[in-house]
C-alpha cells in the first residue's frame, strides 16, 4: 500500500478503496473551503447544508465531499452542490498533523484544520471520528475511514 516514488508535490489525497455510497447534489454551506492538500470530510447542519468537519468537535461525519480540484468555496448557502460518499467502508488517504508510526494502525483519531487544510489529528482522539487503517511514515499521512461506531441513529 506504499507510495513508492511519490513526493510531497505529487501526492494525491482522497479515495483509495472500499465500497462507496454516493449521495448526489448535496448543497454546500456558506464560505466552505476545500483544497487538494487536505481531507474533505463534511457534516450536515440543521438546514441540510454540507459544512467542513471541524477539529475535535464533529464526530458524526456525513461523508467525504467530491469537489472539483483546487480551493473551492461558496458565497451563500446552497449556491453550489457536490456528491458525498457516506460509506464507512470507503478508505481515504489524507495528511496527518504529526509524525505517524505503525502503532497507530486500527486506532481512532480526530480531525484538525489549519489554514483550510483538513488533516488527521493523530495526537488526539476525543471524538474518534476516523479509524486509521494504515500509516505512511515517509509522507506523514494515513489511510482512514469514517468510524461507524460514532455514526449512529438517535431518536427524534
Amino acid at each position: 500500500m506504499g507510495l513508492t516514488g511519490q513526493t510531497l508535490s505529487t501526492l494525491r489525497y482522497g479515495y483509495q478503496r472500499g465500497s462507496r455510497t454516493m449521495i448526489a447534489d448535496c448543497p454546500i454551506g456558506n464560505n466552505e473551503v476545500f483544497t487538494d492538500t487536505g481531507a474533505k470530510f463534511v457534516v450536515q447542519d440543521a438546514a441540510g447544508y454540507c459544512n467542513t468537519a471541524e477539529s475535535d468537535t464533529d464526530a458524526d461525519l456525513y461523508g467525504w465531499m467530491e469537489v472539483a480540484p483546487g480551493t473551492y468555496s461558496t458565497t451563500a448557502d446552497g449556491d453550489n452542490s457536490a456528491s458525498v460518499d457516506t460509506s464507512c467502508q470507503s478508505v481515504y488517504y489524507i495528511p496527518a498533523n504529526a509524525t505517524v508510526d505503525i502503532t497507530m494502525r486500527n486506532k481512532t483519531c480526530d480531525i484538525v484544520i489549519d489554514t483550510n487544510r483538513q488533516r488527521a489529528n493523530v495526537g488526539t482522539s476525543s471524538t474518534n471520528a476516523l479509524v486509521i487503517e494504515e500509516v505512511d511514515i515517509v509522507n506523514t499521512a494515513v489511510w482512514v475511514r469514517m468510524n461507524e461506531n460514532v455514526r449512529h441513529a438517535t431518536g427524534v
